[in-house]
């Protein structure tokens, strides 16, 4: 509410800082349009979900609705699509990564294909790895390791149209 209470204070249009639960609300609810109706909606919808579920499961609904590119939605397309792996099996590293294409997957595809970070996106998985193991989500040695991985992109991932026909199958 505060986020709208700014933009509103600022006559600007709405934008960004929405909370994952917010998020959720809207791919699963409401358009992409950035109206303030829109964001009434998504307010509500927010609340109802708070309500009706708990936030680990939102959690779960999120990653896999999110979108980690062009027709990739869902952490399990991701894993495959960006390292060639299952989720269950993605370093700290991978999966930091893939949490910062979250907010613009398609513009991160370049990089994919290209098989590299570029020093700035690696920094900010660096910030990434660095928060976990502030909160304690690994140790010393964890952070160490993680720092230390290349990653190692999926040179070719199946495009949606192979994925569809082998899903056929």
């Amino acid at each position: 509410l505060s986020e709208i209470q700014e933009a509103l204070s600022k006559g600007g249009r709405l934008r960004g800082a929405s909370t994952l639960t917010q998020q959720l609300a809207k791919n699963l609810f409401l358009s992409r349009e950035r109206t303030l109706s829109r964001k009434v909606r998504e307010a509500l919808a927010t609340i109802a979900l708070e309500v009706a579920v708990g936030k680990r499961r939102i959690l779960e609904i999120y990653l896999n609705l999110a979108e980690w590119g062009d027709g990739v939605n869902g952490i399990g397309e991701a894993a495959r699509h960006w390292f060639g792996k299952d989720a269950r099996t993605l370093s700290p590293k991978e999966a930091a990564m893939l949490a910062t294409v979250i907010p613009n997957p398609v513009r991160y595809e370049m990089y994919r294909r290209r098989g590299a970070l570029t020093p700035a996106w690696e920094a900010r998985v660096g910030d990434l790895l660095a928060k976990l193991h502030t909160i304690g989500v690994f140790d010393d040695e964890g952070l160490s390791a993680a720092e230390a991985e290349t990653l190692t992109f999926n040179a070719s991932p199946l495009s949606n149209r192979a994925r569809l026909v082998l899903s056929a199958r």
